[in-house]
């Protein structure tokens, strides 16, 4: 599908298969539930890129195996300039797949071309708040970081976490921060 410029895709199976079909997207919204570590597997490799792609909106659903597919989608997305991410995990989303804190290569789109960040929580994991870390002490570029917490968060726990996340470092001087 060439032309196609936006896609929504709810999907838990046969992921490699649909994204394959919207590599020329500009808007993608991807919905996640349930991948199970036999669909990781052939998530996809390195002959997917979206060139064009330049908002992904993603989103977890009691998913526990989410990090690869996110990391090979922001590889994959050079031009990439907003991202949103909405975590709605009921557990903890103890995702070990990539450890946000050691990856020591960097998407080319957080170095060049992200300049929105959205990141949308119903209850916060370790895994995403190691996302957001990561998102914001690599991008380069960015110029508004959004963070909703929702509203079933401990008012203790979200004060903690606004705290936290306003003292990270940010490898961009001018992003400037937003909580909701």
């Amino acid at each position: 599908m060439p032309k196609l410029e936006e896609a929504d895709i709810t999907a838990g199976h046969n992921i490699k298969k649909l994204l394959e079909l919207v590599t020329s997207v500009k808007r993608l919204s991807l919905h996640t539930i349930n991948i199970g570590r036999e669909a990781l597997t052939a998530v996809y490799g390195e002959d997917i890129v979206f060139n064009q792609l330049e908002h992904l909106k993603f989103c977890i659903y009691d998913d526990v195996y989410w990090s690869k597919l996110l990391y090979r989608l922001l590889i994959a997305s050079p031009k990439l300039r907003n991202l949103e991410f909405n975590e709605q995990l009921s557990n903890d989303g103890a995702d070990t797949l990539v450890c946000w804190k050691r990856l020591t290569s960097v998407p080319q789109c957080l170095l060049s071309s992200l300049q929105t960040f959205k990141w949308s929580i119903y209850n916060v994991s370790v895994q995403g708040k190691d996302l957001a870390t990561y998102i914001l002490k690599k991008s380069c570029q960015l110029k508004i970081a959004t963070i909703s917490i929702g509203q079933g968060l401990d008012p203790q726990k979200k004060l903690e976490m606004e705290t936290e996340v306003k003292l990270l470092f940010r490898g961009s001087p001018t992003c400037n921060l937003v909580f909701k």
